[in-house]
């Protein structure tokens, strides 16, 4: 029963009985008169599908109207069967009779109200309606209308006879609510209350965001505290007027207080509705629904982004736009996809953002973490940055965001969001709380940019003079941090410069070692070389002379001559010997610079140095590839430089020289396999060793990562300028937030010293040519060379 305005027998007729009729799609309704006037000042409706009347159907068997406008002197009263509508289904909806007749009294009690209104009696239910049953449909009305709605004018009331001795003892039900108090929202009879905005203004972080006309008003409040508002131009919203947004973050304190004056955890009741004027949308808000794309989008970082599990709210549209943004003919089917709907879409991210950016990156500390403000990568930096963060984490239980307002890092991060809105020209800050830019006190160090260079330019665009002061004397206070530190510093970079200069010169005289005894071991060489010249001519000569002599003579010679071919033979032996060894000297000197590479990198980060030891690396792994390359008679590659067809070379490389087959140190295997794509040749000027240590550097990089087969394919570019090889394998691949890094000087994921990939890189720029890391769908990563002739 209801106290509205009532129909008279042409209402009933022509609108009731009349299917898909809805006089709140057409403006026909009486709007002065309707309840609905009571929840909004302006006068808008929802249900404009004009079927909603076929739910008695559901419910039960019969259907009995009895309504009355104020003028009217009589109670219309209509009696409808459901069943005849299903006796012949030839049989047109609107040509089945229904009963009608006048009454001058209900035979049921109303509610408070005696002039007009409206009572529906259905029986014959189809469902036996329990206490559980009332109950669930009593907590799905308190999410029916509005709970953050400020009136109060429009009431839900159940009366169920049956129920009450129950819901006057109820309070036995305390064992079973685990020590909770006896809520009103456990009995079933009584007005449908909701006390959720009273329940989420304690110890919450929230945000307000309001579109009215052509201007955009957004508040963070983080329990009871003024973060920033802001005002801004709608004019991106051309179909919305009327918007509200309300949503709160709920820390583990506001979830304990929602669990014990709601009697049910937050996670269960809801978490985002949506209202169109006034009255719910389904699915918005229900339990696992994630209709407005949160909980996808937080999967991919669960500490980076707020998810269902973390909010609450609303989100209210007051609209007479049905084209715009109507709801789907199932109940539970949201709204259509129109250009209204994904403005109301954009509307809620932009609500959504930047409420995570002040939690998450204020509050967590995932901000200034990700922006080094404390360092990166020492231990020292990860000390710290863990302390901050566990600062933060007792803060997000407080009763307000005082350990936020005193944290450096929270203030940092705090005067980026700011300085983004205020470079934002469409965005005017009406206030911001300025216990997060008072940054006079606190130990910036080194590795923090000045940040009083971000607060002029905040003063500045928000014409603050108080602000100006506080950066003036932060510029002051970090220049006196510089000047003190200075000396310091000098002493350091002399010290550094010291052991740079002994280390340049113990490398230089390394160098110089090794290439003497290279000269000493081709000097070696050639002497060899001479001696088996004369030898041979020694023997010609002696077998010359020894021919006519006779048999036992010349038995005698060839004793002589054979003895002198295996000395020579021994020399050959002692140089192919000698030759191995320069890998395994090549090999070390990688080893050892390696090693004084990664000490670098960590201790004393010396651009300079890396850029030379790298280096000396890149050389000794030519050392290390001449010498293979001169091991296998196949390869025309002693000289730098080759004008020859590139992909039979790199075919007979993977193929002969290395078997189609590398193991590794600790025994490990890696199948390697040559596709050329039906290409036959291609001629053009390049550098064996370069490309041969390219493909070496890849190779041995899949192996450290797990992978057991390589497949490298070549291809010619489409413009016939040069070729394009392929090297893909089926290990570990690369994590995305590192991929930008690989090619890094000292970058390493394993316990190398992280100059495979970043020679790889120099190799093939210094061929004409680029390298780049392409993530695959499956497993394994993928690697493209372009060389251009």
């Amino acid at each position: 029963a209801d106290d509205g305005k009532g129909m008279s027998l042409n209402d009933l007729k022509t609108k009731w009985l009349f299917v898909a009729y809805s006089a709140k799609k057409d403006n026909t309704e009486d709007k002065n008169s309707s309840y609905r006037d009571k929840i909004k000042s302006r006068r808008h409706y929802a249900g404009a599908k004009g079927i909603g009347r076929f739910s008695s159907d559901r419910l039960g068997g019969s259907l009995s109207i009895y309504t009355k406008t104020a003028k009217a002197k009589k109670i219309e009263h209509v009696f409808v069967d459901w069943k005849k509508f299903e006796e012949d289904q030839t049989k047109n909806f609107e040509t089945i009779n229904v009963r009608h007749n006048k009454l001058t009294q209900i035979p049921v009690d109303l509610p408070s109200f005696e002039k007009q209104g409206t009572v529906l009696v259905i029986k014959k239910l189809h469902v036996r309606w329990g206490r559980e049953h009332i109950l669930k449909l009593k907590h799905s009305l308190e999410k029916l209308i509005n709970p953050f709605s400020s009136k109060d004018n429009f009431k839900i009331e159940i009366i169920c006879e049956k129920e009450k001795e129950e819901d006057k003892n109820g309070l036995h039900k305390q064992k079973e609510l685990k020590g909770q108090k006896y809520l009103p929202r456990y009995r079933v009879n009584g007005p449908v209350k909701n006390a959720i905005r009273d329940i989420l203004e304690l110890k919450t972080s929230q945000i307000q965001m309001k579109i009215s006309g052509n201007n955009i008003f957004t508040t963070i409040i983080d329990r009871g505290e003024l973060i920033y508002s802001i005002v801004e131009n709608s004019k991106d919203y051309e179909l919305i007027q009327d918007l509200e947004v309300d949503l709160f973050f709920l820390n583990t304190s506001a979830k304990n207080n929602f669990t014990r004056n709601m009697g049910v955890e937050p996670v269960n009741f809801g978490s985002i509705f949506l209202y169109k004027n006034g009255f719910r949308v389904q699915p918005y808000g229900n339990k696992g629904d994630d209709s407005w794309g949160i909980d996808f989008r937080q999967q991919q970082g669960r500490t980076r982004f707020l998810g269902t599990r973390n909010l609450f709210g609303r989100v209210e549209i007051t609209t007479d736009d049905h084209a715009q943004f109507v709801e789907v003919s199932s109940r539970d089917g949201g709204l259509q996809k129109t250009q209204g709907y994904y403005e109301l879409v954009k509307a809620f991210e932009k609500a959504h953002r930047r409420l995570e950016k002040y939690v998450v990156g204020v509050l967590w500390g995932e901000g200034f973490t990700r922006r080094g403000f404390f360092g990166k990568g020492t231990e020292e930096s990860k000390l710290e940055v863990k302390k901050q963060r566990e600062r933060l984490k007792v803060d997000q239980e407080k009763d307000s965001p005082s350990v936020a307002k005193s944290h450096v890092g929270s203030k940092l991060e705090f005067i980026q969001i700011i300085k983004s809105l205020t470079a934002d020209s469409n965005v005017e800050i009406l206030e911001f709380n300025h216990s997060f830019v008072d940054l006079v006190n606190e130990k910036l160090n080194s590795v923090q940019k000045p940040f009083a260079d971000d607060l002029k330019e905040i003063a500045l665009k928000m014409d603050d003079k108080d602000l100006q002061i506080e950066a003036d004397k932060l510029d002051k206070r970090y220049n006196e941090l510089l000047k003190a530190n200075q000396k310091e510093a000098q002493k350091a970079e002399q010290a550094i410069k010291r052991a740079e200069r002994a280390d340049l010169k113990r490398l230089k005289a390394e160098a110089k070692r090794i290439e003497a005894e290279e000269k000493r071991r081709i000097a070696e060489l050639e002497t060899l070389r001479k001696e088996k010249e004369r030898a041979e001519e020694e023997v010609k000569r002696l077998k010359a002379e020894k021919e006519k002599d006779i048999a036992k003579e010349d038995a005698k010679d060839a004793k002589e001559q054979s003895l002198l071919l295996k000395s020579i033979h021994a020399r050959d032996e002692h140089l192919h010997q000698s030759q191995h060894l320069i890998p395994q000297y090549a090999d070390s000197i990688i080893g050892y610079a390696s090693a004084l590479h990664q000490e670098i990198t960590i201790d004393t980060p010396n651009t300079s140095w890396l850029d030379d030891i790298a280096s000396i690396i890149k050389l000794a792994k030519s050392i290390e590839k001449l010498t293979e390359f001169n091991l296998h008679a196949n390869y025309r590659s002693k000289t730098d430089s080759l004008n020859d067809d590139v992909l039979s070379f790199v075919k007979e490389y993977i193929e002969n020289v290395l078997g189609g087959i590398v193991r590794s140190d600790e025994g490990k295997l890696i199948k390697i396999i040559y596709k050329d794509n039906q290409v036959s040749n291609f001629v053009m000027q390049f550098k064996p060793i370069r490309l041969s240590i390219v493909l070496d550097n890849l190779i041995f990089n899949s192996l450290k990562h797990g992978a057991t087969e390589i497949l490298v394919e070549s291809n010619i570019m489409r413009d016939k300028k040069g070729i394009v090889l392929e090297v893909s394998d089926n290990g570990n691949g690369v994590k995305k937030d590192i991929e930008e890094k690989i090619f890094e000087q000292g970058f390493t994921t394993t316990d190398g010293s992280g100059l495979g990939l970043y020679h790889v890189g120099q190799l093939v720029a210094e061929m004409n040519g680029e390298v780049r890391y392409s993530p695959t769908a499956e497993k394994g990563a993928k690697f493209t060379i372009k060389l251009k002739s």
